[in-house]
């Protein structure tokens, strides 16, 4: 979800799924237990999810994407008559009344 990766969340909810029942863990029924440990390593795991979201392995970059980039690049270093203020496209229309017979 935070990288946006469709296989990296489809990897993900399979895991969910199948370790699902383990989210009850963090909330022992024993009231001798505390639950404030496994709730605290909960909140440390989403954290540092949050905060390593952009290490690890990468989507790959095909070479259209970076050439789409490139391109841009270009043209946004290139000066040309798009640097000008008024490059507006003007259209004039001649209106004519349909002759009555």
């Amino acid at each position: 979800m935070l990288r946006q990766d469709n296989r990296l969340l489809a990897i993900s909810l399979a895991v969910a799924f199948m370790y699902g029942g383990m989210i009850w863990g963090i909330f022992p029924n024993d009231p001798k237990i505390s639950f404030e440990a496994h709730a605290m390593g909960m909140l440390s795991g989403v954290a540092m999810a949050i905060y390593y979201r952009k290490e690890g392995p990468q989507r790959k970059r095909y070479s259209w994407e970076i050439e789409e980039e490139e391109e841009a690049e270009k043209q946004r270093r290139t000066p040309g008559p798009s640097d000008s203020s008024d490059n507006s496209i003007k259209i004039f229309y001649d209106w004519k009344e349909k002759e009555e017979e």
